[in-house]
């Protein structure tokens, strides 16, 4: 399978890390660098070469983009398109694209602006690139990108947010979710991650977070419904569950793993170890806070299953961070952990699913 191939090539390509090369007065640049080139040029190409069999929503998507190609108003088609509904900012990246370029070079283009991000974000900012790169391919989040199109971009935006939070730049951070919401709504969830990041450290915040999990649990109907006020689309509420029960289990594992070691941390005074980074790792810790709070919600409408991305997502930088802030024992413990989980969830969900993101066809096949 492809992408327990790319899986291993990035493993075994992985030792370029390290490597510094210089040369006479040309500045010098690191293996990690250009690892990370490799690694955004492979799962770009793999997303933007794929056939429209790959991914369950790609039919659809070129039906968008062979209604587009043949259009003759970009303001015709647009309004024709559910009534305007979509996103505009999407239509429009859609519409003038088909003009000059096939499907395929579009999807390439998708894959550029929702996986570069990624990969900038990890090699920033992740303290283990290839543990990021197996959360980030393990959890389903490179094969979303093949799906999703519009909420991929939308996060790929969204990465760009994140990083203007941590440099602290509020008008860039606002822009970005801006152009991020005109490609799709739900990156407004993403809004309150600016404000996440100047929460000031507290070890008593662990209870809020639990008291609040077990409040939404209880009125999660009444959230939702009220969440729903304000949708574009009334959204139903299923009639059962839409499943996912134990991707919140690893969620709330993790969240119950990170509060302890912050805690423990606290306790000893040796706040310094949590990271190198200090205000990264709060920030992030409370991200994935946020959500799992979110999932019960998201869990009672299938349309509504993928809204906790834009937080859980950043598990990729949480996990390998904590994990180097640890002993050698427990950094094996952990990392052997999360290797399994991410694994079986990417044989079971991801190849094994009913998404058609395997097996994976080119599309000249």
């Amino acid at each position: 399978m492809i992408y327990w191939a790319i899986l291993i090539v990035f493993g075994v390509l992985y030792p370029l890390t390290h490597v510094k090369v210089k040369g006479g007065s040309v500045v010098s640049s690191d293996g990690k660098k250009l690892y990370m080139i490799l690694v955004a040029l492979t799962l770009i190409l793999t997303a933007g070469l794929r056939s429209s069999k790959v991914g369950a929503d790609t039919v659809m998507y070129q039906r968008i983009f062979d209604w587009a190609a043949e259009g003759s108003s970009f303001t015709k088609e647009y309004f024709s398109w559910h009534g305007g509904g979509t996103e505009p900012l999407f239509y429009f990246f859609t519409y003038y694209l088909s003009k000059v370029v096939g499907f395929n070079t579009y999807l390439t283009i998708v894959a550029t602006i929702s996986i570069a991000p990624v990969i900038y974000v990890i090699y920033k900012y992740s303290r283990h690139v290839y543990f990021s790169l197996l959360l980030y391919i393990g959890f389903g989040y490179f094969a979303f990108a093949m799906n999703g199109i519009r909420q991929a971009i939308a996060i790929g935006i969204c990465m760009l947010a994140f990083d203007a939070t941590i440099e602290k730049k509020l008008k860039k951070f606002i822009a970005l979710i801006l152009i991020a919401v005109l490609f799709h709504k739900t990156a407004l969830l993403f809004v309150p991650v600016y404000w996440l990041a100047n929460i000031k450290n507290s070890k008593d915040f662990k209870y809020i977070i639990a008291i609040s999990l077990i409040a939404v649990f209880v009125f999660r109907t009444a959230l939702y419904k009220f969440i729903n006020l304000f949708a574009r689309q009334s959204f139903e509420l299923a009639s059962e569950n839409q499943g996912g029960y134990r991707m919140f289990l690893v969620m709330l594992f993790t969240l119950v793993l990170g509060w302890y070691y912050y805690s423990r941390f606290m306790k000893k005074g040796d706040v310094k170890r949590i990271s190198q980074q200090n205000s990264l790792s709060w920030l992030l810790l409370l991200m994935l806070s946020v959500a799992t709070l979110m999932w019960p919600i998201a869990n009672l409408n299938a349309e509504l299953n993928r809204m906790y991305y834009y937080y859980h997502i950043f598990v990729f930088l949480y996990l390998p961070n904590l994990v180097k802030s640890l002993n050698r024992k427990e950094r094996w413990i952990l990392i052997i952990i999360f290797t399994a989980i991410s694994c079986y969830y990417l044989q079971s969900y991801i190849i094994g699913g009913e998404l058609n993101y395997s097996p994976y066809i080119l599309f000249w096949k």
